[in-house]
C-alpha cells in the first residue's frame, strides 16, 4: 500500500508541476504583446509572490516532520503489517508530502513565468532598437494589380520618394491574380516586420470580400493600417443626346421612362455596377443593368448609344467628356474638386452618397506601432513633392493622407455601404 501511497504523491507532483509549465507558457503568449513597463511590473509582482512562496514553504516544513515521515515509510517498507494506525500514519505522511509538492509545484510556476516575463522584456526591448534601426535592409511593396494598372502607376510614383524618405532601397513587386485576391493574401501572410508592404485599394479590400467566394482574408483584422494616398472619385457620364444635364435630370428621365434607360457597367460586381445601384437605391428609380467585359466596352457602348448613363473610374471617362463623346453631370467626391473640372457632386442631389475608389499603404498586422509611424511619415513626405503630386493627380487620384485609426474606420465603413447595396441588387458570390 505504501508504494501506491508513494507513488500518487509522485504523480500529484508532476500533474502540478506539468500544469505549471502549461500555466506559464500560457502566460508567454498572453503577454507577448506587453510593453517593456507592463513586463517590469509583472516580475516585481513575481519577486512579491516569491517571498510569500518561501513563507508558506517554512510553514509547510515546520509543520512536516521529514524525518518521522521517511521513518514511517521505510516501516511500511519493511513490514507487511495492515494495522490501521499504520495505514492512518502514511496517509498522514502522503498528505504532508502533498502540501510540500503543491509549494514545490507553484515554486516551479513562478520560476518558470518569472522566466517567460525576463524573455518577453528582452523581445520588448529588441523590438523598440529594430524599430529604431528599421529599415536596414531593402523593402518590398507588394501591388496587387498588373504592371500598368492604375494602381500600380500610382505604387511606382510613390515608390521612388518613399525609397527616398525612408534612406533604403523598394522593390515594387506585382502580385496580381484573382481580382487582387492573390496580392492581399501575400501582403497578409508576410513577416510583420516592415519589409514587406503593400498597396491596398478599395476594389481588393472593400469590393472583392464582398463579392467573391473563400476571400482568405478580413480587410479589416488582418492588416497594419499605415495612411490613404489618395481617393480616386468616379464620374457620372450620359451619352451627350438626351437631354440630360443634372443628377436630378438623370433621376427624372428614369422615374419617366421605366425599363427603357439602360445603365452600363464594367461587370456584374464591379465599382462602376456598384456606385451605379447606389445611386439607383438612394433616388428610389431603377434602370436596366448592361454589363460588359471591361471599362473599355463600357466606355464604347455608352458612346454608341447602346446604353444612356453610367457611373466609372474618372480617368477612363474624362478624355471623352472633353471630346465632346460624353456628357459628365457628377461626380462621387462629398466635395467639389478642381481635380474634375469642379463637377457637381452627387451627393449635392443625393446626401451621403459616397462610393470613391482609394489607394493606401498597408502591412500585415502585427507590424510594429514604430515602424507603421516610421513609414507614415515617410509617406507624407513623399506626398508633399509636387512631381509626385502632379503624377498622381494626373492618374485622377485626389492626394488624402490620413491616420491608422481612420484608414482603418474608412474600409469598414466602405464596407458596410458596400454590403449594403451587395445584398439589395442580390450579387452572390462568384
Amino acid at each position: 500500500m505504501h508504494q501506491s501511497l508513494r507513488s500518487s504523491a509522485a504523480d500529484h507532483f508532476v500533474s502540478d508541476g506539468a500544469g505549471a509549465l502549461s500555466g506559464a507558457t500560457r502566460g508567454l503568449d498572453a503577454v507577448g504583446a506587453v510593453g517593456a513597463s507592463d513586463a517590469l511590473d509583472a516580475l516585481d509582482a513575481l519577486d512579491t509572490l516569491d517571498t510569500l512562496d518561501t513563507l508558506d514553504t517554512l510553514d509547510t516544513l515546520d509543520t512536516l516532520d521529514t524525518l518521522d515521515t521517511l521513518d514511517t515509510l521505510d516501516t511500511l517498507d519493511s513490514s507487511d503489517t495492515s494495522d490501521t494506525s499504520d495505514t492512518s500514519n502514511a496517509l498522514n505522511a502522503l498528505n504532508a508530502l502533498n502540501a510540500l509538492d503543491g509549494v514545490r509545484a507553484r515554486r516551479l510556476w513562478h520560476t518558470v513565468t518569472q522566466a517567460a516575463l525576463s524573455a518577453c522584456l528582452s523581445l520588448a526591448c529588441g523590438h523598440a532598437v529594430a524599430a529604431e534601426d528599421y529599415p536596414s535592409r531593402p523593402v518590398r511593396m507588394v501591388v496587387p494589380n498588373a504592371p500598368g494598372s492604375s494602381i500600380d502607376t500610382i505604387a511606382r510614383l510613390v515608390s521612388i520618394g518613399l525609397s527616398e524618405s525612408l534612406g533604403a532601397s523598394l522593390v515594387v513587386e506585382n502580385r496580381a491574380g484573382a481580382s487582387g485576391i492573390v496580392g492581399m493574401e501575400a501582403i497578409r501572410s508576410a513577416a510583420p516586420d516592415g519589409y514587406v508592404i503593400g498597396l491596398g485599394s478599395a476594389s481588393s479590400m472593400s469590393v472583392v470580400p464582398l463579392v467573391q467566394k473563400a476571400v482568405p482574408y478580413d480587410p479589416v483584422v488582418d492588416f497594419g493600417f499605415v495612411s490613404l494616398i489618395g481617393l480616386l472619385p468616379s464620374v457620372l457620364v450620359v451619352n451627350p443626346s438626351l437631354p440630360i444635364h443634372s443628377v436630378k435630370d438623370l433621376i427624372e428621365y428614369c422615374r419617366s421612362h421605366p425599363g427603357k434607360v439602360n445603365m452600363a457597367s464594367a461587370g456584374p460586381g464591379s465599382a462602376s455596377h456598384l456606385a451605379g445601384a447606389q445611386l439607383l437605391l438612394m433616388a428610389g428609380v431603377d434602370s436596366v443593368h448592361v454589363p460588359y467585359k471591361g471599362g473599355g466596352p463600357e466606355m464604347a457602348a455608352l458612346v454608341a448609344g447602346e446604353t444612356q448613363w453610367a457611373v466609372t473610374p474618372a480617368p477612363a471617362a474624362m478624355a471623352l467628356v472633353k471630346a465632346g463623346r460624353l456628357r459628365a453631370i457628377g461626380q462621387s467626391l462629398d466635395h467639389r474638386s478642381a481635380l474634375i473640372g469642379d463637377l457637381p457632386a452627387i451627393a449635392e442631389t443625393l446626401p451621403g452618397y459616397d462610393f470613391n475608389g482609394w489607394a493606401g499603404l498597408v502591412t500585415p498586422r502585427g507590424t510594429p506601432d514604430a515602424v507603421i509611424e516610421r513609414l507614415r511619415t515617410a509617406l507624407v513626405r513623399t506626398l508633399a513633392i509636387a512631381s509626385v503630386r502632379e503624377g498622381l493627380t494626373a492618374q485622377g487620384a485626389e492626394v488624402k493622407t490620413d491616420t491608422p485609426a481612420e484608414f482603418r474606420a474608412l474600409v469598414q465603413r466602405m464596407l458596410d455601404d458596400t454590403a449594403r447595396v451587395v445584398k439589395a441588387i442580390d450579387i452572390k458570390p462568384d
